[in-house]
């Protein structure tokens, strides 16, 4: 390698926008999580580093944005603003956001994998021959983003980057929270890595409550319900007798 050429890769790399995961733990005491402010920084952080690899490809085509609906829309929205306001381009720019459902539930019954949701609105895009990105809320058993992988490359797709808000441990307590592997060939890119906790908030919901919150909280009555009253029942015969 030349003088010259070492030169600017290390000027390059000097210049280029140092993106970290943040780490973030939960306090019993305390419901908040991440505030809306942190978030915002991290995903600008995030969108400057990584926006200078969004080339097009051998065909002239920018990247498809796949968000994986409805949790990661707030998440992807932020993204998109970022990279337009990044490389300047308008509303109407060539990147392309695209919302896709999968579900874990039919109806009130828990399937045992996820499935893609079949509905016009989360109609699947022309992927054939395109790098795909996918954005994703939450990562913690990884069965949904490795069907989304799967299913994509399965249309044709060049599954390139994954993008997550925020990322569970693998496991937590001796219990296995991962329990699929990583698809080969795609990069990681996670924003916040998180205990083991149930979570609303910017995007994430409880049963379609929470979704519209700025900040990111824990439910610590979720996973720590209280117990319900105990009613003692009489028969009629041992009523307690009025004085």
């Amino acid at each position: 390698m030349n003088l010259k050429k070492m030169v600017i890769e290390l000027q390059e790399s000097v210049s280029k926008p140092q993106f970290k995961t943040i780490k973030v733990e939960a306090d019993r005491s305390n419901k908040d999580l991440i505030k809306n402010d942190l978030i915002l920084f991290q995903i600008n952080q995030f969108s400057k580093s990584f926006a200078p690899s969004l080339a097009n490809d051998e065909n002239g085509l920018p990247p498809i944005f796949i968000y994986l609906a409805k949790g990661a829309k707030t998440t992807a929205l932020e993204i998109k603003s970022n990279f337009e306001e990044i490389q300047n381009r308008s509303n109407d720019s060539s990147f392309e956001f695209c919302p896709v459902k999968y579900t874990f539930y039919d109806g009130t019954t828990r399937l045992e994998k996820p499935k893609r949701v079949a509905k016009k609105k989360y109609s699947y895009p022309d992927v054939k021959g395109r790098k795909v990105i996918f954005i994703d809320d939450i990562q913690d058993s990884g069965e949904t983003a490795a069907l989304a992988v799967q299913e994509a490359r399965e249309q044709g797709a060049d599954v390139t980057d994954f993008i997550f808000l925020l990322e569970k441990p693998e496991e937590e307590n001796g219990k296995q929270i991962r329990t699929v592997e990583w698809p080969e060939g795609v990069h990681k890119h996670v924003l916040f890595t998180i205990p083991g906790v149930w979570v609303e908030g910017f995007g994430l919901d409880t049963n379609g409550r929470g979704r519209r919150n700025k900040d990111i909280i824990v439910r610590w009555d979720k996973m720590y319900p209280k117990a319900p009253l105990v009613r003692r029942i009489f028969r009629r015969g041992d009523l307690p007798k009025v004085a």
